[in-house]
Formats: C-alpha cells, structure tokens, sequence
C-alpha cells in the first residue's frame, strides 16, 4: 500500500471513530487511535484483553467532554493496561489525562506495571471508578496540576512502590491529590501552589502492600471529601512519614464515614493533619474528621493532630485497641450519621437530583414527584445557614450568600442528605 492510500485509510479510520457515539476497540492502536479521536458523548468500550503500549496510553491535552455529553472510557476488570516498565527513571503512566481533559469517565478497567497508575493533569469533572490499580512503581492514582472537582470512586489500589527507591524513601502513595511545595510545585504549576480543589475519594479500598499513605493531600489543596473508605496499614513503612493511613496537610477537607484496620510496626497513627508553612502561608487547618471508625493497635492514636486546634475531631469517631485522640473532641452536629456523598437521592418511587455541583449563585433542585417539601442548609459544622421549601420537579435556591466551601442539603420529608460544593 502506498503512502497516499495508507494516509486515506488512517483519515477515514479517524472519521469513524470521530462520529461514532460507542466505539468498540480489542487492539492497544486502537486503543490509542480513539483516545485521539474521542469527542463528547462518545463511549470507549474496550474488548477484555491485555492492552500494552510502550510509554503508556495517553489523552492528549485539550480532548474533553462536556457537562451533558461527558466522554466514557469503559472495560471490565479484565481489561488491563500496562506499560513497559514500574521505574521511575523510564516515567511510564499507565493511563495520563495530559492536560485539560475535562469530563472524562474512567470505568471499570484495571491498570498496572507502570511508574506511576493513573495521572491526571489540569483536569475537571472527570469520574475515576471502578478501577483497579495494581503493581505500581510509585503512586496509583495522581491527581495533579490544579485537577478539581473530580471524583475518584470505588477503586482498589495495591502493590505501590514496586520500584525500590520510591518505596525505600516513601513515594510510593496508593491515591495522591496535588503536589509537594518545592521542585514539584516548580514543575508542574510554575511554581505556585498546585490548587487541586474540592475532589472527592469516595469508597476506595486499599491493599497490604501499599507502603506509603493510602492516601496522601497535599498542602495548598482545598475543600475535598473523603468518604467510606477503608484503609489499610499493614503495608506501611514509615519511610519520609509514611506511618498513616491518610495524611491531611491540605485546608477544609470533610474526612468522614471511613474505616482503618492494621495500624502496627512502622505506623504512627491511623488518621494524621500536619501543618506545613510555605512563603508564609499555613496549610493544614480547617479540617473535619467525622464519622470515622479505627482499629489500631494498643497505645497508637487513631487521629494525630500536628498543632492542637488546626483541625475539628468530632466525638462521633470511634477507635477499637488503641487511644482516639490526645486532646479535645468536639460534639459536631452536622452528621448524626454517614450521609450520601453523591447528587442523587432515591426515596421509594421519588428522585430528588441537585444540580449543578458545584455551583457559584444557585442550585436547583428536582423532584420527580408531585411533592412540596421543606429543607435545611448547613456547613460542615451543623451550623444551618439557609431555610426553606421546595416543590415539585424544580426549585432554584439562591447560594450567593454562602461563603465557599461544603454544605448539605437536607429534607426530613424526601429523606435527602445531598453535599454540594459553593465556589
């Protein structure tokens, strides 16, 4: 075949997979042949098979769904994505959203042999789920480079730090949000604070060989939730303070409904805030621990605080063979128990959806019945900052007034708890 025929095939390829909405791909160039090509609303369907690429798969910067028509990359957990080495001096992603890779879903797949699992750049509204990351050179899932509002959903991690350097000096993260102040801030944000704000990690379980934090926030991120997760400490081993289950040096994360078992040998504590100053700003404050649930081993501390009063330890946290917390606990009001993370409630036959989230002057809110119904806005801290009602199939509420940061939605009447986002 010559090249003009050759050229001819490759371009009515793209056209193909440029205008087809499900694109059914077996092959690793196809794979990647549909990354390039992806457009919203389209679906990736990857065939269950090995795909292998030299240099992992790549989404190139700027290739994005939208809010209505987001772009799906989908297979089931025998559909594995590996790369050609876990070393960290080859740098292979498994997987690399390459910048501004707006409102992809990420589902179901595994990733694995990798310097690094999956990396995301410049990226918003996508959805990670579902995903199962294993046998990694350093961290499993990295949301980097002012990466907001994203959601990292039910994903398994194990088997970090399969390249020895990172695991000796403690690089080696099961989920990792932001980046250290430093050569990394220089790299990847020009020097400023990677602001990777209002994520969430929803549901993720991790491993016995994850050997740094399961998951660890970096300083200058903002406003994330950690919820239902379940932690794992038998992994850890205390190299560069890698002695916890979660380390919090970020501002305003909700850090609720959790679990941790195996808190022995290296490990310090299960739950950890440290403050760290950078140019004269203090990170690490304005944290919330409620609803968690610990089991360590007998005098270890389940929650450790770098400064006493730089973050809240609601008295709703329990702790089994070990001590809670040295210091005072607060009687938080704002979760009587584990609530909802999602935008979705379902009651019997009613649906009740709050949109958009986040939001910056109103939300509104559907139901799909015929139903009239009165609600509360609270904060973090129970404090309820907004009253009202709301009625049948939409209802706008006017958030102007709020300041920025997480609030719940709440109706005794359609039992819905619903967390959203002011920004």
């Amino acid at each position: 075949m010559n090249k003009y025929i050759y050229s001819l095939v490759l371009l009515a390829f793209s056209y193909v997979l440029g205008n087809a909405q499900t694109v059914n791909i077996s092959t690793p160039a196809a794979l990647q042949a549909a990354l390039d090509a992806a457009k919203p609303g389209q679906t990736i369907v990857m065939a269950p098979g090995r795909y292998f690429q030299k240099g992992g798969f790549k989404i190139k910067s700027g290739i994005k769904g939208t809010a209505n028509q987001p772009i799906t990359l989908a297979g089931t957990s025998d559909v594995v994505l590996e790369t050609e080495s876990v070393d960290r001096t080859v740098g292979t992603y498994a997987l690399y959203l390459a910048g501004k890779n707006d409102y992809w879903i990420l589902d179901g797949f595994s990733v694995r042999l990798a310097a690094k699992g999956i990396v995301t750049d410049s990226a918003s509204h996508t959805i990670i789920r579902n995903i199962r990351v294993t046998y990694i050179g350093a961290e499993g899932i990295h949301l980097r480079s002012f990466s907001s509002y994203n959601t990292i959903e039910n994903c398994f991690v194990d088997s970090m730090g399969q390249d020895s350097y990172m695991k000796t000096n403690g690089y080696a993260e099961g989920i990792y949000i932001g980046s250290a102040n430093g050569t990394n801030w220089t790299k990847y944000t020009g020097g400023k604070p990677d602001t990777c704000n209002y994520n969430i990690v929803s549901a993720c379980s991790f491993g016995d060989f994850v050997p740094s934090e399961n998951i660890d926030i970096k300083e200058g991120t903002v406003g994330g939730t950690i919820t239902g997760c379940v932690f794992n400490g038998k992994g850890l081993n205390g190299a560069n303070s890698a002695d916890s289950w979660i380390d919090v040096k970020g501002d305003r994360y909700t850090i609720e409904c959790n679990t941790g078992t195996t808190i022995i040998g290296a490990a310090a504590s299960g739950y950890q805030v440290h403050e760290n100053t950078v140019n004269s700003i203090v990170y690490g404050h304005d944290n919330i621990f409620s609803n968690n649930q610990a089991n360590i081993a007998s005098g270890l501390y389940a929650f450790y605080l770098h400064k006493t009063g730089m973050s809240t330890i609601c008295s709703n946290n329990s702790v089994t063979g070990g001590l809670l917390f040295k210091g005072t606990l607060t009687n938080c009001t704002s979760t009587a128990s584990c609530l909802t993370t999602g935008i979705v409630s379902h009651e019997k036959n009613t649906t009740v959806s709050l949109y958009p989230n986040p939001a910056s002057d109103v939300i509104s809110i559907s139901i799909s019945t015929n139903t009239k119904a009165n609600y509360f806005i609270c904060d973090v801290l129970g404090k309820i900052v907004k009253t009202g009602s709301v009625s049948a199939h939409n209802s706008i509420i006017d958030i102007s007034s709020l300041n920025n940061g997480l609030y719940f939605f709440n109706s005794a009447e359609l039992k819905s708890s619903l967390k959203f986002i002011k920004e």
